[in-house]
């Protein structure tokens, strides 16, 4: 028997083990005075209802999932080494998909790092580690080093930055589909670019040529400049954050495009409404919006949420017009969300097809038992 500490399941949870599923929740655990004290992400010995070690896990004892496997096995060592050779099985596939390095790398269970994402520019990594991957800080920097060598890694983590290797540019240029973005790799929200965006991105390109378009919570502009690139008439682009519109700012210029697309600092909720009534008309509008459920117990709301954008957009576009609109959050996706959106378009009197449907691109891999961990959905639909 290992000296590390153990976790003990309720009867029956070590069925799902063994079907390899790689997440225990806080209620399938028998919890006693000593795995309660554990600090969040240390690694533990899974132990059945019998005593039986089943599994080595990471714990985070105040999270809903309470356990994520490293090991469906126990005894195993979660070191430098491990860790690297995890890191190269998710590099290869990388290389195989793109043929530049710019992608996510790392996408935590699903690459058998929990906990772990880890986003590539070039030379440059940005990672995030979750609580319950804070033990491997250490060895996941040593692995990252002799796997890719990069000049310079940031780890974010509880709040926190550390930087190693060379000092990050104040900006980071990244070209995707013909167009130039400039990053914030240290002051951006996550990672500092959204890659799970890049095929829906490329479909409204394709959606923007001859068109009017709103980029409604435009962030840094992702939507908003490819449009404008693809032969887009007009590009509108709405965010209430002013650090990201000066950002967008900024590409909009390295690409050429200060004469075909503006930038309006507003709340989207309440601005799309108020353009219903004499405001401007499109043929493409892109809602991106924050998460608006992180738990499902927040889903109602987030769903009415969804509903209330889809109808302002549908008060602003023409007929044969295009929405798209994206859910980030897995409490709000497949048939509920297209739901609401057709619902939303019913409010304002309007119809629709669906003719695009997708989440993240393929360097966001989802472990095929972890259905909840599909965070991204993304519909098209055309207007009638």
């Amino acid at each position: 028997m290992s000296s590390r500490p153990t976790v003990t399941l309720r009867p029956g949870i070590e069925r799902g083990l063994a079907r390899g599923l790689p997440w225990v929740y806080e209620r399938q655990v028998a919890w006693d005075d000593h795995s309660r004290a554990l600090r969040a992400g240390t690694i533990v010995e899974v132990l059945d209802s019998r005593g039986q070690a089943v599994a080595t896990a990471a714990v985070d004892p105040a999270a809903t999932i309470a356990l994520r496997c490293w090991a469906h096995e126990p005894g195993v060592v979660v070191d430098a080494d491990l860790l690297e050779r995890r890191i190269r099985a998710a590099l290869a596939l990388r290389e195989r998909l793109y043929d530049a390095p710019w992608y996510r790398l790392l996408h935590a269970d699903a690459d058998g790092l929990p906990g772990v994402v880890c986003d590539r520019f070039g030379d440059v990594l940005v990672v995030e580690l979750g609580p319950v991957a804070s033990a491997v800080r250490g060895p996941l920097h040593t692995a990252l080093r002799a796997v890719l060598e990069p000049r310079s890694l940031v780890l974010r983590h509880s709040g926190a930055r550390e930087l190693g290797g060379e000092p990050l540019p104040p900006r980071l240029e990244l070209q995707e589909h013909g167009a130039r973005y400039l990053l914030d790799l240290e002051g951006g929200q996550k990672t500092g670019w959204y890659y799970d965006q890049r095929p829906h991105r490329a479909f409204a390109a394709r959606c923007a040529r001859g068109t009017r378009v709103l980029d409604a919570f435009c962030y840094t502009g992702g939507f908003a400049i490819q449009a404008a690139l693809a032969g887009a008439r007009s590009v509108l682009a709405m965010d209430r954050s002013a650090p990201a519109l000066a950002l967008a700012q900024e590409s909009i210029e390295r690409n050429g495009l200060a004469d075909s697309v503006s930038l309006e600092r507003a709340d989207v909720m309440e601005a799309l409404p108020a353009m219903a009534d004499g405001g401007p008309r499109f043929e493409l509008a892109i809602l991106d919006p924050p998460p608006l459920a992180k738990r499902r117990e927040t889903r109602g709301g987030a769903l009415a949420a969804h509903r209330h954008l889809a109808r302002s957009a549908a008060a602003l576009l023409t007929p044969g017009g295009v929405l798209i609109q994206a859910s980030c959050s897995h409490a709000v996706a497949g048939d509920k969300l297209t739901k609401a959106l057709l619902q939303g378009l019913g409010d304002a009197g309007r119809r629709g097809t669906i003719i695009h449907r997708g989440g993240a691109g393929p360097d966001h891999p989802l472990h095929p038992l972890l259905p909840q961990s599909r965070y991204l959905d993304v519909v098209g639909l055309r207007l009638l």
